[in-house]
């Protein structure tokens, strides 16, 4: 009989551990691939991932075997995603806001709850699997939303406030269902229990917040490398604490960030932590998809097309009219609602803990991957296109203003005034601008309300987007010796090459873009003078070294102008 060898624990450690590395380099790749497509297409990051999770998972190629490990480290994923999202929410910018919004936000929230619960049930749903997911639903994707908003600048608007309160609110009432589904079960003791539990972890991070960590982390930022460990070792306390209590540990990881929110290093720690938050969430996002079957997919193909389109279009019209009945304009109002129209990642990380613990079987959070990723697709031509979507529907706009009786007060201008210069866009470079133009006749115009409200106590005003075709029909060109666009929106700067020129050539119009390659196509579309910022940096501090003005004195010089002009902006 032959001598059969066993392996050695040493080696069967090896095997696993190299088992292990390989699957999670596999999910790399696969998911880096798909990152990349997404990327192409304009599309968010985590659509490659949940695809890649579909294609490597049992549903697709089989590739991932060790299941419960990457389980295990998708859930460090979810940890700092909160930590994150959690750093970002920013309470003082809910206060700002007002009870408006709050209501607002309240309001969406119930009603989207109520109709996709009631349209789950139609398809045959459990009622308790259809309250879970129709919760989830009524949740927007924090991520998607800001980074898209981001890069049009528009969180300055009054829509992109309204968007942010209506974020912030979703994003509280999230906290409150994590904690109530860790709680098990939802007898009334549970229930107040879980609710006492949280209370007292909030009051302990506001109470560290104020008075221990602002001193605590003001001596760990004297090395960068202690700032960052530290950040991490507060977040694992915090989610031991919430451990200790018999609370998830996303609370705790969520927590963690709300306490740090406000310190002032916190942008800082975000920059170092948001690494490992990329690593870590990319696992939970593919771990996600792997999840996704396509079993009975004939059976739930109308229900999640359906769903999909009523978190696409339902959702906007329910935040349509419920900003329009707090007293904003339709327009504003639309532009609020496209921005909302996909669930959350909260959603999957709220359908993934409720599978885990056997509240809903895994159909549930298939069913809720599959929306997410339709969703997600869907709602980033909404937000990109917004502006024209809004254009193409003004008629209807102007008629529901007319039903409501409401209409914006969005002009500051004197008549008869007819301004020389006119500055589209009053952010940090266009007041520079009009500071240095003091003795010129200046009209402003911005749709940031608050800028408005500064600005029009000093100089003439109009409220509202240079893109809205409105707004430059209103623009009083008859003296006007030059157009200064700071907006970074490239179809909105060839609106107003086009619009001016149209009116007169020989006004000059300067405009800025943020590539090179977008300043090209501004020439050709008769720019006069195209400024990109990073490049206008450079070559201010070549001009600046050239000069002669790097000795010891004269730098310091500048260093004080610099100072003094940097105060009064």
């Amino acid at each position: 009989m032959p001598e059969v060898f066993y392996p050695t624990a040493r080696v069967k450690k090896r095997y696993i551990v190299a088992q292990i590395l390989l699957e999670v380099g596999i999910i790399f790749l696969v998911a880096g691939l798909f990152a990349l497509l997404s990327k192409v297409l304009k599309q968010p990051l985590i659509i490659g991932y949940l695809i890649a999770g579909l294609l490597i998972g049992p549903s697709g190629f089989g590739l991932i075997k060790g299941e419960e490990v990457i389980s295990s480290l998708s859930e460090l994923g979810v940890a700092f995603l909160l930590f994150i999202v959690g750093m970002q929410l920013d309470f003082r910018k809910l206060k700002s806001l007002g009870k408006i919004v709050l209501t607002a936000g309240s309001a969406q929230i119930i009603l989207t709850f109520a109709i996709t619960y009631l349209v789950l049930l139609q398809f045959s749903f459990l009622a308790n699997s259809a309250i879970y997911l129709a919760f989830a639903l009524t949740l927007s994707s924090t991520i998607v939303v800001a980074k898209l908003l981001e890069e049009k600048g528009g969180f300055s608007s009054l829509h992109g406030r309204i968007i942010l309160g209506i974020l912030l609110t979703q994003d509280i009432v999230a906290l409150c269902a994590l904690t109530l589904l860790s709680a098990g079960e939802f007898s009334l003791n549970t229930v107040f229990f879980a609710i006492l539990k949280l209370a007292i972890l909030i009051f302990a991070a506001v109470f560290f917040n104020t008075t221990f960590l602002p001193q605590a982390f003001k001596f760990f930022a004297k090395s960068r490398e202690l700032l960052f460990v530290t950040s991490i070792m507060w977040f694992f306390t915090v989610m031991l604490g919430t451990n200790l209590l018999g609370l998830s540990q996303s609370i705790g990881a969520f927590l963690a960030g709300i306490s740090l929110a406000s310190i002032s290093y916190n942008l800082e720690i975000e920059s170092k932590a948001v690494a490992l938050r990329d690593f870590f969430s990319t696992i939970f996002f593919v771990t996600v998809g792997m999840q996704i079957t396509l079993a009975n997919f004939n059976f739930w193909f109308i229900p999640i097309i359906l769903v999909s389109l009523f978190v696409l279009i339902g959702n906007p019209i329910i935040v349509f009219f419920s900003t329009i009945l707090f007293g904003f304009t339709a327009r504003t109002a639309l532009l609020s609602g496209l921005a909302l129209g996909q669930v959350s990642e909260f959603s999957l990380v709220f359908i993934s803990l409720a599978h885990q613990l056997n509240l809903v079987p895994k159909e549930v959070l298939s069913f809720t991957a599959l929306v997410a990723l339709l969703t997600f697709i869907g709602s980033t031509y909404s937000i990109l296109y917004d502006r024209k979507i809004c254009n193409l529907l003004k008629p209807a706009l102007d008629k529901v203003n007319k039903w409501i009786k409401k209409k914006e007060k969005t002009s500051y201008v004197p008549k008869k005034y007819s301004p020389e210069i006119i500055i589209c866009g009053y952010g940090r470079v266009g007041k520079k601008i009009g500071l240095t133009l003091k003795k010129k006749k200046i009209l402003v115009i911005d749709f940031n309300p608050e800028i408005i409200n500064k600005v029009k106590k000093k100089k003439p005003a109009i409220y509202g987007d240079i893109g809205d075709e409105e707004i430059l029909n209103r623009l009083p060109l008859s003296k006007t010796e030059m157009v200064v666009s700071t907006i970074g929106d490239l179809n909105d700067t060839k609106k107003i090459i086009n619009h001016v020129k149209a009116y007169n050539k020989k006004i000059k119009v300067i405009v800025t873009a943020s590539e090179a390659s977008d300043a090209l196509l501004l020439y050709d579309q008769g720019a006069d003078y195209v400024l990109v910022p990073h490049l206008i940096g450079g070559e201010y501090a070549a001009l600046l070294i050239n000069k002669g003005n790097v000795g010891a004195k004269k730098l310091k010089r500048k260093k004080e102008i610099h100072i003094k002009k940097l105060r009064k902006l």
